[in-house]
């Protein structure tokens, strides 16, 4: 009897707690999305403070353009670069010649995306796509901070690190479609870390927004016989695939697939400049000195392959999930993607925001100085940033060393304390 009693009066406490428990998680979603919103905010302000009517100096140019052509049924001339000027020169009619134009790589599908948007004004379908951008970053976030369950003002210094990301402020300044990416990305990976490879690889199949980006993990997923995994990415590639054909037909894939090769060529035109690419082809440029592909081939692609053999490397093995090193090596599959793409820029570095997140919090159930990687990881950005402010020609340099050396923490600097026990603990928490 004395039992039930006791059980009847903690009642009450355990209720409250669940509802403060519930008022909190409401009220961190709310300030995430505070934090968001500001950031929003900042780029739609200095996007006016450069004149609110002139967007013909963002990459949105060239995706309302895309929409545009979505509208008006090109058909087989999508990626025909007369076709794509004359479309953008009806949008921005300051545009007097051909080589003045920013031309659509993208996948055919990723136009109608944007094709409501090209129903409105410039400037109204800018701020549409901003706020949908802002959609994203709050889903991210809000992902990110629940999964690092840290507390009190810690969550804040995480969200305030997250939000500040420079690439990520790229990537709304720009009208870019990058959040895509790495939401793909985070998705894929709560998924696979539940066992639910069909779902992650349903989430993966938006990686071919950006095709280059998919083919390391690819190779990796092959390699580990996650045929569920490829299944789900084989699904997703069926629709997207499906809906590109409906756009442009088979002509349209066809000239599409010789517009990627000839602008694998370009130096300096139509918006390409190989030295600030932000990857490890676009570093062997800068280096170099030059822009011609050639002239860096075999230096990239001695990168590439040393890259890929560290990416195997760390996936040596057998796929364990419930293991902290799970976050390691899918952080890493991030990172050699973007080291060895022959074509990115800064704004498809917020990528590297998931990455990090994934490092942390490798190291967080391992019990590693998670403050000195927070260090690095940040420091090492903003460094960047700074350089890509400056004009200098090695901005990937400190991108690089930030994520290896992240990475390269992680893996050997453990606390002896965090016994299995507790590492499994902490792994298993965090699946359920």
């Amino acid at each position: 009897m004395k039992t039930r009693v006791e059980t009847r009066r903690g009642a009450p406490s355990a209720i409250l707690s669940g509802m403060n428990s519930r008022c909190d998680a409401r009220l961190l979603s709310f300030v995430i999305l505070l934090g968001c919103a500001g950031v929003g905010f900042a780029a739609i302000f200095l996007n006016i403070g450069s004149g609110p009517m002139d967007l013909s100096g963002l990459d949105y140019r060239v995706y309302i353009t895309a929409g545009k052509m979505a509208l008006n049924g090109v058909g087989a001339k999508f990626y025909d670069l007369p076709t794509q000027f004359a479309v953008q020169r009806e949008l921005f009619p300051a545009m007097t010649q051909q080589d003045q134009l920013l031309p659509y790589l993208a996948p055919p599908f990723v136009s109608l995306l944007f094709a409501p948007l090209a129903l409105l004004p410039l400037f109204p379908g800018y701020v549409v796509l901003t706020a949908f951008n802002v959609g994203l970053l709050w889903f991210i976030a809000r992902a990110v901070i629940e999964e690092l369950r840290l507390e009190g003002r810690a969550r804040l210094v995480a969200l305030l690190l997250l939000l500040t990301f420079a690439p990520i402020l790229f990537t709304l300044l720009q009208g870019q479609v990058s959040l895509l990416i790495s939401l793909a990305f985070l998705q894929s990976y709560r998924a696979a870390k539940a066992g639910r490879d069909f779902p992650a690889g349903i989430w993966f199949s938006l990686f071919l927004i950006r095709p280059q980006l998919a083919l390391a993990p690819l190779l990796i997923f092959a390699l580990k016989g996650r045929w569920k995994l490829l299944g789900g990415f084989a699904l997703g590639a069926l629709v997207l695939g499906g809906i590109s054909l409906l756009l442009v037909g088979f002509e349209g894939l066809a000239n599409y697939k010789t517009l990627l090769g000839a602008a694998s060529g370009w130096e300096r035109i139509y918006g390409v400049k190989p030295q600030q690419m932000q990857t490890w082809r676009g570093f062997v440029h800068a280096l170099l000195g030059t822009d011609n592909g050639a002239l860096v081939r075999a230096p990239w692609l001695f990168g590439v392959v040393a890259a890929l053999g560290a990416l195997l490397w760390s996936w040596r093995g057998a796929w364990e999930k419930a293991a902290p090193r799970f976050e390691r090596q899918w952080a890493i599959m991030g990172i050699v993607a973007l080291f060895c793409c022959p074509y990115l820029y800064a704004h498809d570095l917020g990528l590297l925001s998931v990455c990090g997140f994934l490092i942390f919090r490798a190291a967080q159930i391992e019990k590693s100085r998670v403050g000195i990687l927070t260090f690095i990881g940040y420091g090492a950005v903003a460094l960047w940033a700074a350089l890509m402010a400056t004009g200098a020609t090695f901005p990937s340099l400190a991108v690089g060393f930030e994520a290896f050396a992240m990475l390269f923490l992680s893996a050997s600097d453990r606390n002896p304390a965090a016994t299995q026990g507790q590492i499994e603990g902490e792994t298993a928490s965090l699946i359920a």
